[in-house]
């Protein structure tokens, strides 16, 4: 093999290679990057300086990040795809219809208030309350005390086509003839056309008047329907029928009224006129009110 040693300072063999042995190349100066050719070996590469991001391949480990600025304030947009483990505290913004189940997709805006949430066996939607078949409470007010209350005052009935007053008196506080029922238009009407079945009080039944009852027609009295008679507490149900309709307002009165001969009453009676009526006024024949406990409940057509 030939060895050359040329004018420039390099070192040229006639076979292509150069072979020292186990002993060690060295240099005074720098060997040109020219002349530096094929693969390096597999060594540290701890000590490398100024690489370029261009010569870098392959994965990153697993670091802490703690370390880097500069990072901007926004991420780029990139896909999340792989992302996870991610606190839902983490997330803001809108969840799409496609990544909620099916039976949330596409879920109803509220709607008018009181509407509630029915579904159709497919879909949900939002809808006014159905309602028909079942009585609904309207108001109920007790009365402890028969000097501050003179009457009840249901105004605005607008909702409802047939409505239902029951009456649990608990005390005496005056002498008959006991509640009155007034219809009105936001105020009691008081004109003299209120038409009742019973308008005084009937003894108790017994063995020796029995045969002198007859059939007893409607009789006026006065400005309101009368629901019990006697002085005496007791108890009433009150059925009212187009209150809202042109046409006469009745009522069906059942009433337990305690006394000294206990008595039972059924009464029906109508109002002789075709007004439509949106208020009920319950009230005493004296200047307070009976004490006890009083439900208005309606019903409506749907």
């Amino acid at each position: 093999m030939g060895i050359t040693l040329d004018g420039d300072g390099s070192i040229t063999s006639s076979s292509g290679s150069l072979s020292l042995g186990d002993d060690n190349l060295t240099t005074t100066g720098t060997i040109p990057a020219s002349q530096l050719t094929g693969a390096l070996p597999a060594i540290s590469g701890a000590a490398l300086t100024s690489l370029t991001s261009a010569n870098l391949t392959g994965a990153l480990p697993a670091v802490s990040g703690a370390a880097l600025t500069a990072l901007p304030a926004t991420l780029p947009v990139s896909s999340a795809a792989n992302l996870t483990n991610i606190p839902a505290g983490n997330l803001t913004g809108s969840v799409a219809d496609a990544r909620l189940p099916s039976a949330l997709q596409s879920f109803p805006t509220p709607g008018s208030n009181g509407n509630v949430l029915t579904s159709n066996g497919s879909a949900w939607t939002s809808a006014a309350a159905g309602g028909g078949g079942l009585w609904e409470l309207i108001n109920f007010t007790e009365i402890t005390s028969n000097s501050g209350t003179a009457s009840i005052n249901y105004t605005s009935l607008t909702s409802h086509h047939v409505f239902k007053l029951i009456c649990m008196q608990s005390a005496n506080p005056f002498s008959g003839p006991g509640l009155k029922l007034g219809v009105g238009t936001g105020s009691h009407e008081t004109t003299s056309n209120y038409r009742c079945s019973e308008d005084a009080g009937k003894a108790s039944l017994t063995a020796s008047n029995f045969s002198a009852l007859v059939d007893e027609r409607y009789a006026s009295v006065g400005t309101a329907f009368r629901l019990g008679f006697g002085g005496s507490f007791g108890s009433n149900v009150t059925y009212i029928f187009n209150l809202r309709a042109a046409i006469q307002t009745q009522i069906i009165v059942q009433a337990a009224i305690v006394s000294g001969n206990n008595y039972i009453y059924n009464i029906a009676g109508f109002k002789s006129d075709t007004t439509q009526y949106s208020s009920l006024h319950l009230l005493p024949t004296s200047s307070a009110h009976c004490i006890g406990r009083y439900w208005l409940l309606g019903l409506k057509e749907s």
